[in-house]
């Protein structure tokens, strides 16, 4: 995607964060929500093994990338991968603490990863927007 076609998505994440939940989000940081979104889903696709490599997690919490090989996930062609997920959520996490906002993701790849809210809605289910 150019620039001029992340722009737009990233200006309709301001517009909707404004709308729903009255909240002031800089450019950079609903571009770093944005980013952050696609991160995740990304991630949690390929934990689920629907892309060319199988995200796994071991003990001690280090992600190894099995490739697909010959129509099989192969261990000789394993190696491990920087955690995008917790830089991801790391940033989320600064976003949201900046504008007063909490998130919550989804594990699910099929739809949006990243949930913002704000914290000022006491209800059961706050009304949230999709990060995507």
């Amino acid at each position: 995607m150019d620039a001029k076609g992340l722009a737009v998505y990233v200006n309709a994440l301001q517009w909707r964060l404004h709308e729903r939940l009255g909240a002031e989000v800089s450019y950079d940081d609903a571009r770093t929500l944005r980013k952050a979104a696609q991160a995740l889903r990304s991630w949690y696709k390929a934990e689920h093994g629907y892309s060319r490599e199988l995200l796994v997690r071991d003990e001690q919490g280090w992600a190894r990338a099995y490739r697909l090989h010959g129509g099989r996930y192969d261990v000789e062609h394993s190696r491990t991968v920087p955690d995008r997920e917790v830089v991801a959520l790391r940033e989320v996490a600064q976003v949201c603490a900046r504008c007063g906002l909490g998130y919550r993701t989804t594990r699910d790849f099929r739809g949006p990863a990243l949930f913002v809210f704000s914290l000022s809605d006491r209800t059961a289910y706050p009304q949230a927007v999709a990060c995507e």
